[in-house]
């Protein structure tokens, strides 16, 4: 084997380039051409019979992928990477006061073939004034949040209203991102839904939480842990704009 030792190869000829077995170097770019489509092949840090290599379609026209100044990671596929269901898994009543739905969530058991894609979303079970029931997310994006609450009256007829509250100063500020008030009456169920699309910058600081309450009577949350009845739905659509 033969070994060459330079410091500088320069082109022959003024704007012509420096072509070393397919591969043209000229002007600060490298231009890759191969029967295969298989230009780039990296061995790693060891030298052995497992390599990654780069395949590329013969394209049609000229095309450009270009990478953010950012540091990411490539997805191993497409779609949505983060994707759950929360539910209230047992009956608890309402008062006329303003409540965060903070208590008795679960998410479905594995054996009801639920759909879930990414890490956890983890709720404030605590009765603290500024963080209970607020919901943290596992990773930063633009997220949608639905929530249903699902009810029954234990009075006469009242307005419901549900409620979804964000903060991007863990708590210390809420302001209302979405509403939904509905009318409901005496021993019957209701069904009160609401969603908004947050951005989560900072999955320490920025959180969501459900705010639920009656006008005049108390309200019995209906809470089943076999199927949906109160739930929320939290989904990843991108990253953080």
């Amino acid at each position: 084997m033969s070994e060459v030792k330079v410091d500088t190869i320069s082109e022959r000829t003024a704007a012509s380039g420096v072509t070393i077995d397919g591969v043209l170097v000229k002007d600060g770019t490298a231009t890759f051409q191969t029967a295969a489509g298989s230009p780039l092949v990296f061995e790693g840090a060891t030298a052995d019979a497992h390599e990654t290599t780069f395949a590329i379609t013969d394209p049609t026209a000229d095309r450009t992928i270009t990478f953010p100044d950012a540091s990411f990671t490539v997805p191993t596929s497409g779609g949505v990477t983060q994707v759950q269901q929360w539910r209230v898994d047992t009956d608890f009543t309402i008062s006329t006061t303003d409540l965060n739905v903070y208590q008795n969530w679960e998410k479905p058991a594995s054996g009801q073939f639920p759909g879930s894609i990414g890490g956890d979303m983890a709720v404030d079970s605590t009765t603290s004034a500024t963080l209970s029931g607020a919901w943290t997310f596992p990773e930063t994006g633009t997220w949608l949040v639905r929530w249903c609450m699902f009810t029954e009256g234990s009075g006469g007829s009242a307005s419901l209203y549900a409620h979804i509250a964000v903060t991007d100063d863990n708590g210390a500020n809420w302001v209302t991102g979405a509403r939904n008030d509905s009318y409901g009456f005496h021993n019957q169920d209701n069904a009160v839904s609401v969603e908004y699309i947050v951005n989560i910058a900072d999955t320490s600081t920025d959180k969501v939480k459900f705010h639920g309450w009656s006008a005049a009577y108390s309200v019995i949350i209906r809470g089943h842990t076999d199927y949906n009845a109160h739930y929320a739905t939290f989904m990843r659509l991108g990253d953080a704009s």
